[in-house]
């Protein structure tokens, strides 16, 4: 793995004392990441990880540095074109509810804004455009990706539900973490638009040249398990390490989410 300073405190907490204070610290840069212990049922995530381990992916190559497999659409793979995304966020919708009500699990979406709702002190949603619900939670099994940000007023200005936020966050749900590898890396570092130099000009690569870090290195590693709950600030630089093809023991399996907090301080929930 890469020299870093891992000198940046991440809050772990079980699911029946996370508060709305722990989501301040982490908007106020205090923690680097915050952790939610027994979020989701170990006996549902074993049923999850089977099935997403022999049941075919939808898989996608977008640049040479990163392949990820996933079931449901993801706002990054199709911004431009919002009558495709909306027929892929019908179809993603239909066929998340059919898996979970395969295998009889607890929806995670519908757990996570449970729990944010009952912490938080304004409104918690899945956000509509033009009168359409945002697909939220797809499911993702990845192994490494370099440097990025997400940030959706820069990324995504087209789309007036979540050009306004004011902050983003990650909240990945863990079925299953590889024994070596797959740590998520937050740097405490936050993108700005003058970054937008070391952004990898190939057409093959995804994420920016390390030399964005200017040499810092001080971050927060965290290395996710089973059941857990992971959020982090995506405005900051942040990159998942990859497992060696020798040391592959387990996947890295999540259900994947963006947080943002709008103008009047609701929650919205898409992937």
């Amino acid at each position: 793995m890469l020299a870093v300073n891992n000198n940046w405190e991440v809050l772990n907490v079980t699911k029946d004392k996370v508060n709305q204070e722990h989501l301040i610290q982490l908007e106020s840069e205090k923690i680097g990441g915050l952790i939610i212990r027994d979020f989701y049922p170990r006996k549902a995530c074993i049923e999850m990880s089977q099935y997403l381990l022999t049941e075919p992916f939808d898989s996608k190559k977008p640049a040479d540095n990163v392949e990820i497999f996933f079931l449901g659409v993801n706002m990054t793979d199709i911004s431009d074109d919002k009558e495709e995304y909306f027929r892929l966020a019908e179809k993603s919708w239909k066929d998340r509810k059919e898996l979970i009500k395969r295998l009889n699990v607890p929806d995670p979406v519908q757990q996570a804004i449970k729990l944010f709702s009952k912490i938080w002190s304004a409104e918690v949603k899945i956000p509509e455009e033009d009168g359409r619900l945002l697909f939220c939670g797809n499911f993702r099994r990845i192994n490494g990706i370099d440097i990025h940000m997400d940030w959706a007023p820069f990324l995504f200005p087209q789309w007036n539900s979540l050009s306004s936020i004011s902050e983003q966050y990650a909240l990945n749900i863990f079925f299953q973490a590889p024994e070596v590898g797959g740590e998520l890396v937050v740097y405490k570092q936050t993108w700005t638009e003058d970054d937008e130099i070391f952004r990898y000009k190939e057409r093959n690569l995804v994420g920016f040249n390390r030399a964005v870090l200017r040499g810092k290195t001080d971050c927060a590693v965290i290395k996710g398990q089973e059941g857990w709950a992971v959020l982090t600030k995506t405005r900051h630089y942040h990159e998942v390490w990859p497992q060696e093809e020798a040391e592959i023991i387990g996947h890295r399996f999540v259900c994947s989410n963006f947080v943002g907090k709008t103008q009047d301080n609701s929650l919205i929930f898409w992937s």
